[in-house]
């Protein structure tokens, strides 16, 4: 997945995120994306293609910021969305 898709290891994330809470699971796998690397790719490539579907998009959120609300947000969608079971309970339409 290129550049941005490596894996942070716990002081890596609490550099780039110093106001996270890592209490919980941090998602961590050798040679996979991590939430915050997938979020990162993910407003990355939503900026670049957003003017492609006229859209334009805030210019206060047009800078990632993992430690900004709209960040946050982003890191958080990624790590429901990397979890295993969350995707095969929505795969079998168990989970809305």
């Amino acid at each position: 997945m290129g550049r941005w898709c490596y894996s942070f290891d716990e002081a890596d994330m609490r550099e780039r995120m110093p106001n996270a809470d890592l209490s919980g699971d941090i998602p961590y796998a050798p040679n996979s994306c991590s939430a915050l690397a997938l979020a990162e790719r993910f407003h990355d490539t939503y900026e670049r293609l957003a003017p492609e579907h006229g859209y334009d998009t805030r210019p206060e959120t047009r800078d990632f910021d993992p430690d900004s609300p709209n960040g946050r947000l982003m890191v958080a969608v990624c790590t429901e969305i990397m979890k295993p079971n969350d995707l095969h309970q929505v795969e079998r339409g168990t989970k809305r």
